[in-house]
């Protein structure tokens, strides 16, 4: 039987039960979290579902209570830490470039731009590490040619933000939302931006909000 936890919203697995013991052990997973086994369509406390599989509750551990939202603490729930995913050993996803985009920014007019095209780079080449299939590189490589190519750059840009949103959207949902004018205006920045707050996710379990 395969289980699955959800936290702030957020679901993961499946997992099997030793899976699940395993990351409970290590901390990834508590028995205050969400879950549900596949036959199931509803979400119950852990605690509640592994003494319900195993006919007792895990020795040394108390059945937390879980408090329904009400408009009395809906916004404290809101402003809750997202938890940082948990991922079966040896297939975490790769970690996003992690610079502040103000030092991008600064490091980039000091070396006359020099910077900023290698962080690109390095930041293209994570967004086809997560998204093979997209082509944003072959209009970024159009936006080459002189006079039209501005247009093509920007086809690209888009393309590098509609990657990075689907993903962030799926294989790692956050909810992640780009915003098409900041995109526009600020494109690399702006997904730097967005790179080192989900880095951070990772590093900390804590998601800030999109800003």
């Amino acid at each position: 039987m395969k289980y699955y936890i959800q936290r702030q919203l957020q679901q993961y697995g499946p997992y099997s039960i030793e899976e699940v013991e395993r990351y409970m052990a290590q901390g990834n997973i508590v028995l205050t979290d969400l879950a549900r086994t596949e036959a199931m369509t509803n979400w119950t406390p852990l605690s509640q579902l592994i003494a319900s599989a195993q006919g007792t509750t895990p020795p040394g551990m108390a059945v937390a209570p879980v408090t329904p939202a009400t408009p009395a603490n809906m916004s404290a729930a809101a402003a809750a830490p997202r938890y940082a995913p948990v991922y079966p050993a040896g297939v975490a996803p790769p970690m996003p470039p992690d610079l502040h985009w103000a030092l991008v920014l600064l490091l980039g007019m000091v070396t006359f731009g020099i910077f900023s095209l290698v962080w690109m780079i390095i930041q293209c080449i994570y967004v086809k590490t997560i998204r093979p299939a997209s082509d944003f590189v072959v209009f970024l490589l159009l936006g080459l040619i002189p006079f039209i190519g501005i247009i093509f750059t920007f086809i690209g840009i888009f393309k590098v933000r509609d990657a990075i949103q689907e993903y962030y959207n799926t294989v790692e949902p956050i909810n992640l939302r780009l915003s098409g004018v900041m995109t526009f205006f600020f494109s690399w920045l702006y997904f730097q931006h967005h790179f080192s707050r989900i880095a951070r996710w990772k590093k900390t379990g804590y998601l800030s909000p999109q800003g």
